[in-house]
Formats: C-alpha cells, sequence, structure tokens
C-alpha cells in the first residue's frame, strides 16, 4: 500500500483584480487519515485556512531582490505573504504601473488593500515575520521618527548602492572572451 504524506497544499483562484493562493494545513486526526488520498474527507474535516495578510511585488530580474526575497520566503513559514514576481505575472492584474513597482518595492495591506512603498513596505512586510523583524516592523510602523530614518536610508541605498550591485551583476553575467 502507498502512503500519501501531504502537510500542505496550495490552491491557486483567480478572481477578477488579482490571483489570491490559499493554503491549506492539514493535521490528521489519526495514523488511518495519513493513509487515506490527500483530499480524503478525514483530511479536509481538519483543514485550517492561512490566507496572506501581505502582497509583496518584486523584480525576480534583480539579483539583490531574489537573495533577499528567498530569505524573507525562507522566514514566512505561516504562509502571511503573498509574493508576486513582476515579470511573471499578467501586468493588467497590478494595481499600479509596473515601472513604478520596479522602481522602488512595494507591498499592500490585504485586509485594507492599502498600498505603501519604500520603508513603510519593508515595515508592513517585517510585521507578519517572526521576531526580531516583526517588532522591528511594528515599531517603525508606529514611530514616523524610526519610518522617516528608515526610509532616507532606503532611498540612500537606491541611489548609491543599489547600481553598483547592477553594475557588478552586469560584468558577472557578460560572456568571458
Amino acid at each position: 500500500m502507498v502512503q500519501y504524506s501531504v502537510n500542505v497544499l496550495t490552491f491557486r483562484s483567480t478572481s477578477s483584480t488579482a490571483a489570491i493562493d490559499t493554503t491549506y494545513r492539514f493535521t490528521p486526526m489519526n495514523r488511518l487519515a495519513r493513509s487515506i488520498l490527500p483530499m480524503s474527507r478525514a483530511h479536509l474535516s481538519t483543514a485550517t485556512v492561512v490566507a496572506p495578510q501581505v502582497r509583496v511585488w518584486w523584480d525576480s530580474n534583480c539579483p539583490l531582490c531574489t537573495k533577499e526575497i528567498a530569505f524573507i520566503k525562507r522566514l514566512d513559514s505561516q504562509h502571511a505573504i503573498d509574493f508576486v514576481d513582476l515579470h511573471a505575472t499578467d501586468v493588467a492584474s497590478c494595481p499600479l504601473n509596473t515601472q513604478d513597482l520596479l522602481a522602488r518595492f512595494h507591498a499592500q495591506d490585504v485586509s485594507t488593500g492599502t498600498i505603501v512603498d519604500g520603508a513603510a513596505a519593508f515595515a508592513l512586510m517585517w510585521t507578519v515575520l517572526p521576531p526580531p523583524l516583526r517588532w522591528v516592523g511594528t515599531q517603525a510602523s508606529r514611530s514616523p521618527l524610526l519610518l522617516s530614518v528608515l526610509e532616507r536610508a532606503y532611498v540612500w541605498f537606491l541611489v548609491h548602492i543599489r547600481p553598483s550591485i547592477q553594475r557588478w551583476d552586469k560584468t558577472q553575467r557578460s560572456p568571458k572572451s
């Protein structure tokens, strides 16, 4: 007999505004439930739905962004963040101009629909991650002074550091003769 072990199943449904991921976590009631096919009633009766709380748009062509999003995905064990790759998504489903989304980091509070960018977007994303990032995100969201300091640091990074990283990446990717 083949045993099926299912911990997480993700279903993707599309609506008129954007695609929504819903994750179902299965906690089998007993050993018998583990040996039955994943979609049995025993599994569905114990499923809990975890919906994303924050939506983040990111640039998969940016090597630094790719590394950072991979790190955040590892921290996001509750699947509270819906990561939307701007190069793999239908541009019509994006709420803002794609160039604006590529220029600065943007996040959306799914419950209210509010879209923020820059340091405020990082703070919003951090609030759904485990401590200590949750604490930093909460403090930044509550303190205009801390948020303005983080925003200045983010703008400084965009102007001074990011172009250097992009130039370095181009030299690494270019074919050597």
